[in-house]
């Protein structure tokens, strides 16, 4: 029998620019007690998924996310500012943070941005806007 061939995919994957530091790199942020520390701290104070919360929803926060991605930082100084600013982060569920990287929610870099987005999708709670303002 014949074997049919795949198409390619008509899209390519084009390399994000701000994405230039290696896995290593990467990896000494989250493995760094410091992170370790804000990171479990950061869920102490937000035990619930910030993002449910803006839905009306109530769900764990498993993981956090930063709101900004450090490796936007232009030097090492830059990261490190990113990487541990409480401000920067969100205490989120699986769910969302999959949300926030490949979603509905991919490409927000700010709060504000995340709530223009969960507006316009129908999925904000006004109960939260005493909770969290743009």
């Amino acid at each position: 029998m014949p074997l049919i061939p795949r198409l390619k995919s008509s899209k390519v994957r084009k390399r994000n620019p701000n994405r230039d530091l290696d896995k290593k790199t990467l990896m000494k942020y989250y493995n760094n007690k410091k992170w370790k520390a804000l990171r479990d701290e950061h869920i102490r104070l937000h035990p619930l998924c910030q993002i449910c919360e803006m839905e009306g929803q109530i769900r764990p926060a498993q993981e956090v996310h930063h709101v900004r991605p450090f490796v936007t930082g232009n030097n090492a100084e830059e990261r490190d500012v990113l990487a541990f600013c409480p401000e920067e982060l969100l205490a989120l569920c699986k769910y969302h943070h999959h949300e926030c990287h490949h979603g509905a929610l991919q490409g927000t870099r700010t709060i504000s941005e995340i709530i223009g987005r969960l507006k316009a999708l129908k999925r904000w709670n006004p109960v939260a806007d005493s909770l969290y303002r743009e």
